[in-house]
C-alpha cells in the first residue's frame, strides 16, 4: 500500500498524486512538487488525503501550473 499524505504536509519529491476529498466524491489527480505542501480542499478544507500514482523522472518537465480548481494554492 502507497504512503498517503494529509493536506499541510511537505511533499518527499515531485510526483503526480491521487486526490481523495473525505466529504465529497471528487478524486483526481494533482502534481505535487518536491518541499511544496499539500493543499487544501476549498469545500472540506484539511479532509483531503494524497496517494502518489508516480513520480516525476528528472528529465520530465516541472513546471508548477498550479492545482486542480477546488483545491487552495497557499503560494498564491
Amino acid at each position: 500500500m502507497s504512503d498517503t499524505y494529509h493536506s499541510g504536509q511537505v511533499s518527499p519529491n515531485n510526483a503526480i498524486y491521487r486526490a481523495i476529498h473525505l466529504n465529497h466524491s471528487l478524486i483526481h489527480e494533482v502534481t505535487v512538487l518536491d518541499k511544496q505542501e499539500f493543499p487544501e480542499c476549498v469545500h472540506c478544507g484539511d479532509a483531503v488525503r494524497f496517494q502518489m500514482v508516480r513520480q516525476l523522472r528528472d528529465d520530465e518537465n516541472t513546471n508548477y501550473p498550479g492545482f486542480h480548481g477546488v483545491l487552495m494554492d497557499r503560494a498564491a
